[in-house]
């Protein structure tokens, strides 16, 4: 619970930075740059001049499809491997190594996709951004299509649980999207010192994750018949179960049961089925096992795949500064259509996860009744965790959109799963607006997506052979505070 609730407390930190400079932003949008100065998100051509956004001074954002060079402060044409190929051959060497190695760790690779494009690639902050999103679509696709093939360790079932996803990517991708819009009108030395502190953070939350997983992979070389289960954080006055497996009351903090904690409080109650006995909870029971025991549910993917098309669709429609509007006449860039679409976007996702929320905690209470046998780490929703992850889930996508490095970092209390949807669409949101080039972006993503596959194979069988997975989250620690270091300088730098 400890993860859901860091994720709300960086959005509040990082919201107490970013509201008193709102005033100030709002203050400069009307005044007028008279030389070649160019818009900076929604800014609108005022006679012969530009209206900025941002400062009083005229910004340096560059104009369609043109990127900033971060080291010479002027826009350039860059299209990949041509005289920039120094720097993009090395770049997607790294990209490569990198996202087998931090998907395997747990992490989605923006801490070192950000500040190599702000540093080795020359892009500016916005763009390193879009460019770390597109990355991470392809390290996390790749760990979507090894984990869908992978089964539950401690029960017949695949390990992807797709109702905690259908629940929770939509909130997601809700908050990047709208963790995006907000980084484009942000000036960018304060996109950086989010970036700085949530990176440190993180870094150091990593290394504490390391030195537990180190002590319990010590416990279990020490006590070799003692059966391992996921940390559960019990509450003060709460008593550990039995091992029975049963559900009814378990409940922690937050409102969330596990099957390793007890407590008092009843789940909601369901009806069920018609067309089931009440009586005959065994025959209900087998049901849902059957039910969860399949490895590709097909109505959950077809869910998934409606809820990533439809915003894909509604992102097509509205368009952006880089790529008009498949229908520029009727959706002009920053007209009326264009913010109701953005709007429709962020109600449908809202909405979407809400519902799927609500079948989560009826489902759960379904299989309280007929004592389903839950297993250690399993989620048991309930209402008051229905409405503490849709807040945490939401705010963790306001910083994966916001600095490009939520994926597996920030959002640590989802699955990768919800990474691929989350990254996918804040990647198109950056491409469309005209921040990173196309040709990068399929580049890029494609070394990640190849490096994931390649690396995490590798990585994974190794470290479950050698029992490295505290040393794994120690170097991955290590690279995050790298990170971290590697920002701030290029923020000294720029």
């Amino acid at each position: 619970m400890s993860l859901g609730f860091t994720a709300l407390l960086l959005a509040r930190h990082a919201l107490l930075i970013v509201i008193p400079t709102i005033p100030t932003a709002s203050a400069a949008a009307t005044s007028v740059c008279t030389d070649k100065g160019y818009p900076i998100a929604c800014a609108a051509p005022s006679s012969n001049a530009t209206v900025c956004l941002a400062t009083g001074e005229c910004p340096k954002e560059c104009p369609g499809l043109r990127v900033e060079d971060v080291h010479e402060d002027k826009c350039v044409d860059r299209r990949i491997f041509d005289e920039w190929r120094k720097y993009d051959i090395p770049a997607l060497f790294i990209w490569f190594i990198s996202s087998g190695l931090a998907v395997s760790a747990g992490v989605g690779g923006g801490g070192i996709f950000v500040p190599l494009g702000i540093l080795l690639l020359r892009f500016s902050t916005k763009a390193s951004t879009g460019l770390s999103q597109a990355s991470i679509f392809g390290a996390s696709l790749a760990g979507f299509i090894l984990n869908s093939r992978a089964r539950h360790p401690k029960a017949p079932r695949p390990l992807i649980d797709f109702d905690m996803a259908l629940f929770l990517a939509p909130m997601e991708m809700a908050g990047a999207l709208l963790g995006a819009l907000i980084q484009m009108i942000l000036p960018t030395w304060l996109v950086i010192i989010i970036m700085s502190l949530v990176l440190g953070l993180t870094s150091a939350k990593t290394f504490a994750r390391g030195i537990r997983v180190y002590r319990e992979e010590r416990q279990s070389r020490a006590f070799p018949t003692r059966e391992d289960g996921p940390e559960v954080n019990t509450p003060n006055g709460s008593q550990p179960c039995d091992g029975d497996g049963k559900a009814e009351g378990f409940r922690n903090e937050h409102g969330v049961a596990s099957a390793q904690e007890c407590d008092e409080g009843p789940l909601p109650s369901l009806v069920l089925p018609p067309d089931d006995a009440a009586s005959d909870s065994a025959v209900v029971r087998e049901q849902w096992k059957d039910r969860d025991a399949r490895q590709y549910p097909l109505e959950k993917y077809w869910k998934l795949a409606m809820v990533w098309a439809t915003i894909i669709l509604l992102l097509l429609l509205r368009g952006g500064k880089g790529t008009e509007s498949v229908i520029p006449d009727a959706v002009p860039y920053c007209g009326w259509a264009y913010w109701t679409l953005s709007a429709v976007v962020m109600a449908w996702l809202i909405l979407f996860g809400l519902c799927m929320g609500r079948s989560a905690v009826m489902d759960s209470a379904a299989k309280a009744t007929v004592d389903y046998p839950f297993v250690s780490g399993d989620v048991i929703w309930t209402y008051p965790s229905f409405i503490f992850y849709s807040l945490a889930t939401f705010a963790a996508g306001i910083m994966a959109g916001l600095l490009g490095i939520g994926g597996g970092m920030v959002s640590t209390a989802t699955t990768a799963t919800l990474i691929v949807f989350t990254s996918s669409s804040a990647a198109l949101v950056f491409i469309m607006a005209g921040l990173v080039p196309w040709d990068y972006a399929v580049v890029y993503f494609s070394a990640a997506f190849v490096g994931t596959l390649v690396g995490k194979t590798i990585i994974d069988t190794i470290v479950r052979r050698r029992g490295l997975t505290a040393l794994l989250i120690f170097l991955l620690a290590g690279i995050i505070a790298f990170a971290a270091i590697m920002v701030t300088v290029a923020g000294l730098i720029k």
